[in-house]
């Protein structure tokens, strides 16, 4: 994770539980965090609003790299302080394929990035099937996030640390 002057303890890091959220969709349902636990791989992107330029761009970028994230069988949650109205008309002007919420009242800002009371700061989170940090980035803005091969990369080791042969076998019975 980067750092920033905000205090380290207040955001997930590394092997960590993501703090919950429920936050209403512009698919008119509420997106619970955990709806995705057990199920894959979850990206959370924070974004400054509907309008940044920066953040459409980095959306638009990342929405091209869609068949990367498919192959990945990650969900793609974007939270913004924008109002569901404001958020469909940033997925049709993009054509976002992307889960887009709407963090009306900062609560679930405030528990990812870092500086989101003060500067608008925003962040992205690449989280496990089982609902842990893998790995977060933080920036001033969107053109301070990582390029997709950054969190590609933490879930394919997340998967390989989740895989069957750590596990010990049992001895069979003769």
């Amino acid at each position: 994770m980067t750092t920033s002057d905000a205090p380290r303890s207040r955001m997930p890091r590394a092997g960590q539980p993501l703090p919950h959220f429920a936050l209403p969709s512009t698919a008119d349902k509420t997106v619970r965090l955990w709806d995705y636990k057990q199920r894959q791989p979850v990206l959370l992107a924070f974004i400054h609003t509907s309008t940044c330029p920066a953040c459409r761009a980095w959306l638009a970028r990342l929405a091209r790299e869609r068949a990367r994230l498919d192959e990945a069988r990650a969900a793609v949650l974007v939270i913004a302080p924008d109002a569901l109205d404001e958020l469909r008309a940033l997925q049709v002007a993009l054509d976002l394929p992307f889960t887009l919420l709407a963090d009306s009242d900062g609560m679930a800002a405030r528990a990812y990035v870092r500086g989101a009371e003060d500067s608008g700061a925003v962040a992205l989170y690449a989280g496990d099937r089982y609902g842990l940090c893998v790995a977060g980035w933080h920036a001033p803005d969107a053109d301070g996030l990582p390029p997709l091969d950054a969190p590609l990369a933490d879930f394919a080791l997340a998967e390989q640390d989740d895989c069957a042969c750590t596990i010990p076998a049992w001895d069979e019975e003769e």
